[in-house]
């Protein structure tokens, strides 16, 4: 899928934010327009699937107590990530 903005922000060094009309900030003037496309980057499951393991074992990670959100990825893979709880 891919997903087409359009921004008066012309580098993407700094996150992306979509500056939607003309402006003149801390000495920037932005008045050239510019089209942005996001795309998909198709990867393999087993890339996926790693990635989703690494989540889900991180103890660190913020967001690792929103566990029914990594079981549905996990059910689109085909993998079980609850037989390893034990180990979290």
């Amino acid at each position: 899928m891919k997903r087409t903005f359009e921004t008066f922000q012309p580098d993407m060094i700094r996150p992306l934010m979509a500056l939607t009309s003309p402006a003149c900030f801390n000495g920037m003037c932005r008045i050239r327009q510019y089209r942005v496309t996001v795309e998909e980057i198709m990867e393999g499951d087993d890339v996926l699937e790693s990635r989703l393991r690494e989540l889900w074992r991180d103890k660190k990670n913020g967001h690792s107590s929103n566990r029914d959100a990594m079981q549905k990825e996990a059910d689109r893979l085909g993998i079980d990530l609850w037989a390893e709880q034990e180990d979290v």
